[in-house]
């Protein structure tokens, strides 16, 4: 499971206004083509929905949760990425 990658896409869609804009508004295949994604991960993070870059980073944040509280991914990789 990549974290990191994760981070970074949530990372960039602060910096970048274009990337941000992609990511939430229909170009979300293409935009995090170029990060290292599991397929779980890809499938987490097609399936949101989201308004605002919080409103994704939120629902991120919550997938992440879940997947430490079931044991998917170790405690010690997760963390707020917001």
């Amino acid at each position: 499971m990549s974290v990191a990658a994760m981070q970074r896409i949530v990372g960039t869609a602060i910096v970048d206004q274009d990337f941000r804009e992609d990511l939430l508004n229909g170009r979300r295949q293409e935009t995090i083509a170029a990060f290292a994604l599991t397929p779980e991960e890809h499938r987490a993070i097609m399936t949101i929905r989201a308004q605002t870059l919080h409103e994704f980073a939120e629902a991120l944040d919550h997938w992440l949760t879940n997947q430490v509280s079931t044991g998917a991914i170790p405690s010690a990789m997760s963390g707020a990425i917001y």
